[in-house]
């Protein structure tokens, strides 16, 4: 978690841990998504060297770690539905339900608090058991207006899954800056030129030895 508000005299716990279990050696489902590169949402360059990788990057995205920087906490009053509730975000129970299940699986939280569990398993076809020590009202308003987080949802998940989503692909092509598609196209054109000069060099070899003769 990040853009916390510093607490006088200690560190603020900006963090969670998810704890990750299995039954057996595998795991039934584990499909993760795959991230965008990270860039500067102004000019949309590089926030990271990736240097000669660049032509083996996957189009697809980069490859999810244990640690996820990209999931701020829940503030703004438009999405945050319990007051006082240490309320999560819809980002961080996709990643999971999207990871662990498939549809039709089944999701537990015992802990409803605002029910962002329940909906998101709701939206995602994924059926869900849940409890809530406090006033269940919020959670069921919230299934009224459930299209509200499918929208919200669905702008999350459009830039998943694409080293550059299309928006930002868009204005990198502009500003002239590196894609997958164009790292890669200029290198088999460059290996076209080297191919090139290897056939024509010992022709201009021979060429030149026959001048001398």
């Amino acid at each position: 978690m990040k853009n916390n508000m510093p607490i006088q005299g200690r560190l603020y716990p900006s963090h969670y841990s998810l704890l990750y279990f299995i039954k057996g050696e595998k795991a039934n489902t584990f499909e993760p998504d795959r991230l965008p590169a990270q860039t500067c949402p102004k000019c949309f360059g590089d926030l990271k060297d990736y240097g000669g990788y660049k032509r083996k990057m996957n189009p697809l995205g980069v490859n999810l770690t244990d640690v996820w920087y990209d999931i701020p906490p829940v503030r703004h009053r438009k999405y945050k539905k319990r007051n006082g509730a240490n309320e999560l975000s819809i980002k961080i129970l996709d990643r999971i339900i999207e990871l662990s299940t498939k549809e039709g699986d089944l999701v537990f939280d015992p802990f409803g608090g605002s029910g962002t569990t329940y909906v998101i398993a709701e939206i995602k076809n994924r059926k869900w058991i849940g409890s809530e020590i406090d006033n269940c009202e919020i959670i069921k308003d919230r299934f009224d207006n459930i299209s509200e987080d499918k929208q919200h949802l669905v702008n999350i998940r459009e830039k998943l899954n694409s080293l550059f989503p299309p928006a930002v692909r868009r204005e990198r092509e502009k500003n002239g800056l590196w894609t997958v598609e164009s790292v890669r196209k200029n290198g088999t054109h460059d290996l076209k030129n080297k191919s090139s000069k290897e056939t024509i060099e010992p022709a201009q070899q021979l060429k030149f030895i026959g001048d001398d003769m």
